[in-house]
C-alpha cells in the first residue's frame, strides 16, 4: 500500500515567537543560500519551481520571498505551506506532473505566487524504500491580472478608494484555513494519485483520511457507537528526537528487538529501557506502536491477496475488511508469541546438545590422550572407566569393613549378644574379602594403565597428544561462540514472546473492537462487518431471496424460522435490523425467503455492556454456539508472506506543534515511512 502524508500548515514560529522568514524557508526547501550544502542529512534535493512571480522579481523567487518579508505588514503572514508525501512506485516526472496538477486544482496557478520543492530521502526505518516528498509553499495574496503591483505595494494591506477603486495592495484569500478546506485538499491530493496510480497500471492506492478524522466523521453523523473504536492513543511524538542519529538506531534496533533477530548478535543489546527515563519510554512506546501498525498491515495485504485470489478464480467476492481491530492484532500476536515459545524451545534443545559436545578442562588432557592412542584409545578409556569404579567400590567396601569391625568389637563379652556378634563378625570377613579382590583388581588395572602411560610419555606420543588438546581447545572455542549464538537467540525468542503478550495486554485495555487501521467507513452492513464485534458476516450461513441476502444469526427448528441480517442495510448508531425469516424450499431441495419481517435491531460493534442492554430488551441473539476459526487464522496458513509489501505509519500529526529551529519544519514528513 502507497504512502500517504497531507498537512496545511500555515507560516510557523521559533522559539522566541517570531514567525520563521519566508526567505529563509524559501533557502531550506530549495537548498540555497545558507542551506545550498547541507551537511549531515541523508537527502537530496532532486526538484524546484517557482510560478505566477511578479515581473519585479524577475523569475528569481529568492528574491519575491526576500521583498515579502521586507514589505509585508507587521503579524502578516508571508506564506502558507502545503507538505504532502510523493509516491516512490512513480518516476520523478509522473511526481511532478502530479504536483502540478494539485496546484491547478486547488487554484493556486491561477491566484497565488508559489514555490515548490521536492526532496528524496531513506525512509527513517528501511534503507530499501524511499521517501519522497514536497514542500509547497505560496504566498496567500490573491494576483489581479492587469493590475501589476510594485513589490512595495503588492504585500501592502489591500485598500480602496471611496469610488470601491483599489488603491493598495491586493486581497488576501481566507480559503485555505479552515478545516473543511484542509479535507477538501486531502482529497483532492488521494484522488490525484489513485488516479495517477491507476493510469500507470499500479495496483496500489491511498487513503486520506486519519482515524482521527474518521472518528470525527462518524460523530458528525451521529454514529456515536462506531466512532468509540476509533478512540485510540496515538504513539508519542518524538518531536525533533529523530534527527539524533543515535536515537534513530536506538529505535530501529527496538523495532527489530520486537520483530525478529537480525543477526547473530542482537541479543547484546540493552533491551531494558531505564524506565525513570522518559524518552526512553516514548522509543519503547514508539516501537510497539510501530509493531501494531505493522502488523495490521499485512493483516490488511493478506485479506486483500485473498481477495484476489478469489477474483482470479472466479469466486464471488466482496471486501473481505474495512478494518484491523484490537482484536484482530491480539489474535495475529497470539500467533506470533505460540511461534516464538515454539522457537525458543527448540534453540533451547540445540544448545543443550551443542553443551554436550564442548569437552570439559578437566579431561581435555584425557580426550587428547585417547584420540591419540588410535583405537587403543578405547581400550584406555575403558580401563580409566573400570579403575574409577573399582576405587569408587573399593572405598565402599574398605567403609563396610570397618564399620563391621567396629560393632563386634562394641558387642565383646555380652552374653546375650553372641548371635550379633557372630553375624558382624561373618560381615567383617565377607568385606575383608572383598576389599582383598578390589585391591588386587585395581592393581592389575593400574599396571595396565601404567603401561598406557609409559606409551603416552614417548616424545612422538608427548607431541601427538599435544597436537589434540590444541585442537579440543579450538573446537571447543568454536563450539562455545555457536553455543553462545544460539544461546542469544533463544533468549531473544523468550522476550520476544514477552514482548507479544505485554502488547497484547495494552490491547485487551482497548477492547477487542477498537480500531487499529482503517481504509474506509462503512455506511451499511457488508461481508467484512461484524455482529455484536466478534462474529464476521462470512462466517455465517447466507440465504439469497431474490436480490437479497441474508445471513443467519439463529434458526429455529419448531417453526423452521429464522432470525437474520441483511446485507446493504444501514448502519445507524452501531445497529442493523434483525429479520424473522419464514424459510421455505423450493423444488429443488433450495432454501427459499418466503417472508421477511424486521423484529428487532443488533449492535456491529458491541462491548459488555450493550449485550447486557440488548438482553433486557428482549433482543438477544445468542451466536455463541457457532464454531467459528477466525479468518485471520485462516489466512496466514493459506498465504504466502509477499516480501515486498509496504506499511505506512503515522504519528499523532493532528497534535504536533512547532517550536523550534527552521529545519523542524519537515519534521512531520520524517515521522512517516514506508516498509
Amino acid at each position: 500500500m502507497a504512502h500517504y502524508y497531507f498537512e496545511n500548515k500555515p507560516q510557523p514560529s521559533g522559539k522566541g515567537g517570531n514567525k520563521i522568514a519566508s526567505s529563509l524557508h524559501y533557502s531550506y526547501i530549495c537548498r540555497e543560500n545558507k542551506y545550498a550544502n547541507i551537511r549531515g542529512r541523508e537527502e537530496d534535493l532532486v526538484y524546484k519551481a517557482s510560478g505566477n512571480l511578479p515581473a519585479w522579481a524577475q523569475g528569481n523567487a529568492d528574491s519575491f520571498w526576500k521583498a515579502c518579508e521586507e514589505y509585508k505588514p507587521t503579524n502578516y503572514r508571508a506564506y502558507r505551506e502545503f507538505k504532502f508525501a510523493l509516491q516512490e512506485e512513480l518516476s520523478l516526472e509522473d511526481n511532478i506532473a502530479m504536483v502540478m496538477s494539485f496546484i491547478e486544482q486547488s487554484g493556486i496557478s491561477a491566484n497565488h505566487a508559489y514555490t515548490f520543492a521536492i526532496h528524496d530521502k531513506p525512509a527513517a526505518f528501511d534503507d530499501e524504500h524511499r521517501n519522497i516528498h514536497c514542500h509547497l509553499m505560496f504566498n496567500e495574496k490573491i494576483i489581479e491580472p492587469g493590475r501589476a503591483l510594485p513589490a512595495d505595494m503588492y504585500f501592502a494591506k489591500y485598500a480602496e478608494n471611496k469610488d470601491g477603486e483599489a488603491t493598495c495592495g491586493y486581497r488576501t484569500s481566507r480559503e485555505f484555513i479552515s478545516k473543511q478546506k484542509t479535507f477538501e485538499l486531502r482529497t483532492m491530493w488521494a484522488d490525484i494519485v489513485n488516479a495517477k496510480f491507476a493510469d500507470r497500471g499500479i495496483n496500489a492506492s491511498v487513503d486520506e483520511r486519519t482515524l482521527l478524522a474518521q472518528k470525527e466523521e462518524l460523530l458528525a453523523l451521529g454514529k456515536t457507537e462506531e466512532a468509540e473504536y476509533f478512540d485510540r492513543e496515538p504513539a508519542p511524538h518524538l518531536g525533533s528526537t529523530y534527527r539524533n542519529p543515535k536515537t534513530m538506531e536506538r529505535i530501529r534496533e527496538k523495532i527489530e528487538q520486537l520483530e525478529n533477530c537480525p543477526n547473530d548478535d542482537c541479543y547484546n543489546f540493552d533491551d531494558e529501557l531505564n524506565e525513570a527515563n522518559e524518552q526512553d519510554r516514548k522509543i519503547l512506546a514508539f516501537a510497539k506502536d510501530f509493531l501494531l501498525r505493522k502488523i495490521g498491515k499485512q493483516i490488511q495485504h493478506e485479506r486483500e491477496k485473498l481477495f484476489a485470489e478469489m477474483q482470479a478464480n472466479k469466486e464471488e467476492t466482496e471486501d473481505l475488511s474495512y478494518a484491523v481491530t484490537a482484536g484482530d492484532l491480539t489474535q495475529r500476536l497470539t500467533i506470533l508469541a505460540d511461534a516464538a515459545v515454539s522457537e525458543s524451545k527448540v534453540l533451547l534443545e540445540e544448545y543443550d546438545k551443542i553443551k554436550e559436545n564442548i569437552v570439559k578442562n578437566d579431561y581435555i588432557e584425557h580426550k587428547a590422550a585417547y584420540n591419540a592412542l588410535g583405537d587403543d584409545g578405547k581400550i584406555y578409556r575403558n580401563l580409566r572407566i573400570d579403575y574409577s569404579k573399582v576405587l569408587k567400590e573399593l572405598k565402599a567396601a574398605q567403609l563396610a569393613r570397618d564399620n563391621a569391625q567396629a560393632r563386634a568389637q562394641n558387642l565383646v563379652g555380652d552374653i546375650s549378644s553372641v548371635a550379633d556378634w557372630q553375624a558382624e563378625k561373618q560381615k567383617y570377613y565377607a568385606a575383608k574379602e572383598e576389599v582383598k579382590t578390589l585391591l588386587a583388581k585395581r592393581s592389575e588395572l593400574g599396571s595396565k594403565i601404567a603401561t598406557f602411560k609409559g606409551r603416552l610419555n614417548a616424545p612422538e606420543m608427548v607431541k601427538r597428544v599435544n597436537e589434540y588438546i590444541n585442537e579440543i581447545k579450538e573446537n571447543n572455542k568454536l563450539l562455545q561462540e555457536k553455543a553462545k549464538k544460539v544461546y542469544g537467540k533463544y533468549i531473544l525468542k523468550k522476550k520476544q514472546a514477552t514482548r507479544y503478550y505485554e502488547v497484547m495486554d495494552e490491547l485487551r485495555n482497548l477492547g477487542t473492537s477498537t480500531v487499529i487501521f482503517a481504509t474506509k467507513i462503512p455506511p451499511a452492513l457488508q461481508t467484512y462487518s461484524k455482529i455484536l464485534g466478534t462474529v464476521p458476516l462470512t462466517e455465517l450461513d447466507k440465504i439469497t431471496s431474490e436480490k437479497d441476502k441474508y445471513y443467519i444469526l439463529q434458526r429455529n427448528k419448531k417453526d423452521g424460522s429464522a432470525l437474520a441480517v441483511k446485507l446493504n442495510d444501514d448502519i445507524k448508531l452501531g445497529k442493523v435490523p434483525v429479520y424473522t425469516l419464514t424459510l421455505d424450499k423450493n423444488n429443488d431441495g433450495k432454501e427459499t425467503v418466503k417472508s421477511a419481517k424486521i423484529t428487532g435491531k443488533i449492535s456491529t460493534y458491541a462491548q459488555n455492556d450493550t449485550l447486557k442492554k440488548q438482553s433486557s430488551k428482549g433482543h438477544d441473539y445468542p451466536i455463541l454456539g457457532i464454531a467459528i476459526e477466525r479468518k485471520l487464522t485462516e489466512l496466514a496458513a493459506k498465504i504466502v508472506e509477499d516480501n515486498n509489501i509496504r506499511i505506512d505509519a503515522y504519528w499523532n500529526e493532528e497534535h504536533s506543534v512547532v517550536h523550534d529551529k527552521l529545519q523542524e519544519a519537515e519534521h512531520k514528513l520524517s515521522q512517516g515511512w514506508s516498509l
